[in-house]
């Protein structure tokens, strides 16, 4: 019997993702670091692009360290022409300098790591990928969040957004690179469904000069809630472990408190230990 190809798929969220901080950790920790293929969104991308370098102890350090009172995140930049969310800040000083992200040990390892970005003018999800792209302008492009940075972000002769818009936990890709069993972060919890957006408000931003994303921005909720459902029914063609928040996060997207980034951390962890409990392998 031919030996299971193993995934992990990490879902994005902004600061929702120190939960998923928490989580890699519990992994770690359980000797669960191996996986064939990973795929990852926006923030999820970020940390988990460490996991797949195995520099377990950086990723932790980022976000205990780097990311809050408004180091990262500073919403007083809102109205002006400067972004929120300072991806510049974070790549270019924290992955680069600060807590190197070993771009060789990416490029050798034996893992696929798939980075989701969304494409502007089709809207459609692009998977770059450790062996073969820039790996920093890649994490860059999937953490651009609409608003919150305002510029895409150049890839070639392509413009990129936040990948978490057209594929917000990219499970099919990795059903798609051939996994049987896979592991699924995710950064809410059981029963949540995304609403449509408020009065079109975000989509209307992006209509004149991406037509595509701003459709997308409008249909996002259905095909994320579509995926939520597939999930809870188990209805995809491979095992599934699931490891979401057991309680709502202390956390939004946005969020700047240290003290609030630590105990998501802290949750993902207990619940990350409590949902492998039941997944001793």
């Amino acid at each position: 019997m031919p030996e299971m190809k193993r995934g992990l798929v990490v879902e994005g969220g902004g600061m929702r993702g120190a939960h998923t901080c928490g989580i890699l950790w519990a992994l770690v920790q359980t000797g669960r670091t191996h996986f064939d293929v990973v795929t990852a969104t926006s923030a999820g991308a970020c940390t988990a692009a460490y996991f797949v370098a195995k520099q377990f102890n950086q990723f932790g350090r980022v976000w205990r360290e780097f990311l809050h009172d408004r180091q990262f995140i500073n919403l007083r930049k809102l109205f002006s022409r400067h972004s929120v969310m300072d991806l510049d800040y974070l790549i270019n000083y924290i992955f680069r300098d600060v807590c190197p992200l070993d771009i060789k040990a990416l490029q050798e390892t034996a893992t696929e790591f798939y980075i989701t970005a969304t494409r502007c003018d089709t809207a459609q999800p692009v998977y770059f990928n450790n062996h073969h792209d820039d790996i920093f302008t890649a994490l860059k492009a999937s953490a651009a969040m609409p608003v919150a940075y305002k510029h895409p972000v150049v890839i070639g002769d392509q413009q990129y957004i936040d990948g978490g818009i057209s594929d917000s936990i990219p499970i099919q890709k990795a059903i798609d690179e051939g996994c049987d069993e896979i592991v699924v972060l995710m950064t809410r919890p059981l029963g949540y469904r995304m609403k449509p957006p408020f009065a079109n408000l975000l989509p209307a931003l992006f209509n004149k000069k991406f037509p595509a994303v701003a459709q997308a921005l409008k249909q996002r909720h259905n095909h994320y809630n579509d995926v939520l459902r597939r999930i809870e029914k188990q209805d995809y063609p491979c095992k599934l472990t699931v490891i979401r928040p057991k309680d709502k996060l202390p956390v939004s997207r946005l969020t700047t408190k240290h003290e609030k980034i630590m105990a998501a951390i802290q949750m993902g962890y207990r619940d990350a230990l409590a949902a492998l409990q039941d997944h001793p392998n």
